[in-house]
């Protein structure tokens, strides 16, 4: 019985410390130098509009074949930390990018992200616009500037001048998108005696809203709208700028400065080159170098706020 007793003890104890070796390095945010020494650095991908990524089958969270101009920078950054970097795509949804170890998005705490605690995930690439409530919880490194673009079905452009027109319109966001962070705040200010009526759909949904004239007006990024305008929405135009400048990036956890400071001097490396792997990702994509792109966003400084 004794005899029992302390092989199943020490069975136990062998298979605990399996486990934990199984998991060590997947417990806690891996700082650079442990990415660079394990040979693989993991993307956590939120594949919510083509502009960002897609995602094969489109409804998938392992084994999907990811796609988009999100994937090929971030596959042109892990061959910069090495020729034999092996990339991991991990697909989230937009929202799980802020999840605390509950499980919810507190905009009020400043608690790491659980998936960039935890090291499943190294970065998040998926065009984060800076929020504050965003930088409580990890630090962005910015990529490009921005701005947020109201586009309308062409055949009402003329219903839509200036922000002022937007009140009591109606629109679509996804959750904790920095749109529908926006319309919130100007329910809560300027609209709120005639507030924007917004509903919670995933982006596809929000753009095919627009689409099938179930909404007034959807709210994007700049460069979103580029691509919208281009590959998808056929009967919609740009009507105006809304807030304030905006620079969009890459989240990484904030332990990790020099993780940080890699990727700032590699994306200022790419913005440096007319002729770099990132401008030609972006013509590829939105008819436009990253470079470009910035140049045309400074004029719109002028614009309406």
């Amino acid at each position: 019985m004794f005899a029992r007793v302390r092989y199943s003890l020490q069975t136990g104890v062998v298979l605990a410390l399996i486990l934990v070796a199984s998991m060590s390095d997947t417990l806690h945010a891996r700082p650079l130098n442990d990415i660079i020494e394990s040979g693989e650095i993991r993307f956590c991908v939120a594949p919510i509009h083509p502009s960002i990524a897609s995602a094969e089958p489109p409804v998938c969270r392992t084994d999907c074949k990811l796609s988009g101009p999100v994937v090929e920078e971030a596959r042109a950054f892990a061959a910069s930390l090495g020729e034999n970097m092996k990339v991991k795509f991990v697909t989230i949804g937009w929202d799980e990018q802020f999840h605390d170890q509950r499980g919810i998005t507190d905009r009020a705490s400043d608690s790491t992200p659980r998936l960039l605690e935890n090291g499943t995930c190294d970065i998040y690439p998926s065009h984060l616009t800076i929020t504050d409530w965003r930088l409580r919880m990890m630090d962005i490194v910015p990529l490009f500037n921005s701005r947020m673009m109201v586009i309308v079905d062409k055949g009402r452009q003329e219903d839509f001048k200036m922000p002022a027109d937007l009140a009591g319109k109606s629109t679509a966001a996804e959750k904790d998108t920095s749109f529908h962070s926006w319309i919130q705040a100007q329910n809560e200010g300027k609209f709120s005696d005639n507030p924007i009526l917004v509903e919670l759909l995933s982006s596809e949904e929000v753009f095919q809203s627009l689409d099938d004239n179930k909404i007034d007006f959807v709210l994007t990024d700049a460069n979103a709208a580029i691509w919208s305008i281009r590959h998808t929405l056929n009967n919609a135009a740009v009507a105006f700028p809304v807030g304030e400048d905006e620079q969009i990036g890459w989240g990484v956890s904030k332990s990790d400065k020099a993780l940080q400071k890699t990727i700032e001097t590699y994306f200022a490396e790419q913005k440096s080159s007319n002729t770099s792997t990132y401008n030609r990702i972006w013509e590829d994509h939105f008819g436009v170098s990253l470079t470009r792109f910035e140049n045309l966003l400074n004029s719109l400084s002028q614009l309406p706020r």
